[in-house]
């Protein structure tokens, strides 16, 4: 436990020095130390261990953009590994032809924007390392992986350290107060496309050369994998500088993590796992109390109990006629494909 430690703050002190491959082994090998003794940790130092964890894994985040390898950044706690540089950084590379096939798979017409280290204050505050707080977008399409910075200090006068130190909570805090029937609600959405899709928008808008139809393609599909509280926000709602929504340029598609995506791009995984999958019912119409007009908004202002069933509280507020959602017995469908022990519930049955 004290040299998992001491290799952190070693790690700590490596970045401050800008020695990032130093630092890179320092974290790595205190990250396996911390993992491979857990169960010997009392319940104190395996909540530390869980606080300790995350904060490795920022700092290697931070180390692998600083020395331009994008390759390594895997979003949302995915394992950090190595398929180009494993010899170099001595990191154990066992997702290597998968994390190939994430890009190999891409279509040229499709990308991925990841966001990374979106929550680090308490990482800056334990290691008071500079611009940690600044979180960084991965990008990848059929022909390119960059990672970028979100905030360039050197071109905005605000995006300071004392910026990023705030930035996290407060942007938290507004997401969250956040009201879409507000008049500045465009303004809001204006600024959300600012901080994070502006900053590789450049990397979104440069067409992908296509061998087989020998001509360039432009991306129209995109993959989000947000992180910490990006998962609240609507990404096909922001507003770019021409004024349209990110979803009038592209269809929208998220991942929780790189690992769900890899396994989805996986196509020859055969799922023999039980699934009850239920859907696309037939509601029926059932005799219910009718309320009056007057009965209905006065329990809606006085918020007086109705004395009826929710059912009932639904017809009168005029959901009386449910119809099938559109695409439900596809979904269905789809599901008993990829779980071959799929059990269906729809309709009446």
């Amino acid at each position: 436990k004290q040299l998992g430690e001491l290799l952190y703050e070693q790690g700590e002190i490596y970045i401050n020095l800008n020695q990032f491959e130093k630092a890179i082994s320092s974290l790595i090998e205190s990250q396996n130390i911390f993992r491979e003794n857990s169960e010997l940790f009392d319940l104190n130092q395996k909540r530390k261990l869980v606080n300790n964890d995350p904060r490795i894994t920022q700092l290697l985040s931070y180390c692998y953009h600083k020395l331009r390898l994008p390759e390594l950044l895997l979003a949302n706690s995915d394992y950090y590994k190595s398929y180009i540089n494993k010899d170099k950084l001595g990191i154990n590379a066992d997702i290597k032809s998968k994390f190939l096939n994430i890009q190999k798979n891409l279509k040229f017409n499709e990308a991925i924007i990841a966001y990374i280290n979106m929550n680090t204050k308490n990482t800056y505050e334990s290691t008071g390392i500079k611009m940690i707080n600044n979180p960084i977008i991965l990008y990848i399409d059929k022909s390119q992986i960059k990672s970028r910075f979100m905030f360039d200090k050197n071109s905005v006068i605000n995006h300071s350290e004392e910026f990023l130190t705030a930035f996290h909570d407060n942007e938290n805090q507004f997401i969250d107060s956040l009201s879409y029937n507000n008049l500045n609600i465009r303004e809001n959405l204006k600024t959300f496309y600012s901080n994070y899709i502006m900053p590789i928008e450049d990397l979104l808008e440069t067409e992908v050369w296509d061998d087989s139809k020998n001509q360039y393609t432009k991306v129209t599909d995109i993959t989000i994998i947000p992180d910490s509280y990006l998962y609240k926000l609507p990404f096909g709602a922001f507003i770019d500088k021409d004024d349209k929504y990110l979803i009038e340029n592209y269809n929208i598609s998220y991942s929780n993590s790189f690992s769900l995506l890899l396994d989805n791009k996986n196509n020859n995984i055969i799922n023999t796992e039980k699934v009850l999958a239920i859907g696309d019912p037939i509601y029926k119409q059932n005799e219910v109390q009718k309320l009056t007009d007057s009965e209905i908004h006065r329990g809606i202002l006085l918020k007086d109990s109705l004395n009826i069933s929710l059912e009932e509280e639904f017809y009168n507020l005029g959901y009386n006629n449910f119809e099938s959602l559109p695409g439900t017995k596809k979904e269905l469908d789809i599901i008993s494909k990829i779980f071959s022990n799929t059990i269906i519930l729809s309709q009446e049955n």
